[in-house]
């Protein structure tokens, strides 16, 4: 049985190899990179005017339907959301932390940090205990995370 394939175009794969003076090989695309957004978040905005309709995040349920978020809705929640994390001052020094599972409010909250321009420390469910240890103090820790968003896990204390 042969799965269907789409075709998928690839940019330009021509590629200039130099040779820098202590012998090391560099190489680099001939063509110079394309305009890119300087934030995802662009992108959401960009597509919700284009595509409104057209799903960017889904979740499936246990019937195996699936919740979806259009770019519009999911741009019309994730601008309060933003606004509501600048408003806790959150920067380098103080970032978000997200421990979740992969779900749609994960998504929303993620998207919501960085339209803000927020760094975002994201610990995922699976990840919360490992080898009966908690980790999330540590993680906490390191980043310096002040806000702490708990979606639904395996097993919090």
């Amino acid at each position: 049985m042969h799965k269907r394939q789409r075709p998928v175009q690839l940019g330009p794969t021509e590629t200039v190899i130099e040779r820098d003076p202590q012998g090391h090989l560099l190489l680099r695309a001939a063509e110079p990179l394309a305009h890119y957004p300087s934030r995802l978040t662009e992108r959401l905005t960009h597509w919700a005017a284009c595509a409104p309709h057209r799903a960017i995040l889904a979740k499936r349920r246990d019937g195996g339907s699936w919740d979806t978020l259009s770019y519009a809705e999911t741009l019309a929640r994730v601008r309060p959301l933003a606004a509501g994390l600048l408003a806790r001052n959150l920067s380098a020094d103080r970032p978000l932390m997200i421990l979740s599972e992969n779900d749609l409010e994960y998504g929303l909250l993620v998207l919501a940090a960085l339209a803000a321009g927020r760094e975002v420390a994201v610990s995922r469910g699976e990840s919360v205990e490992i080898g009966g240890s908690f980790r999330v103090p540590e993680v906490m820790e390191q980043s310096g995370a002040r806000l702490v968003d708990v979606g639904t896990t395996n097993r919090t204390r």
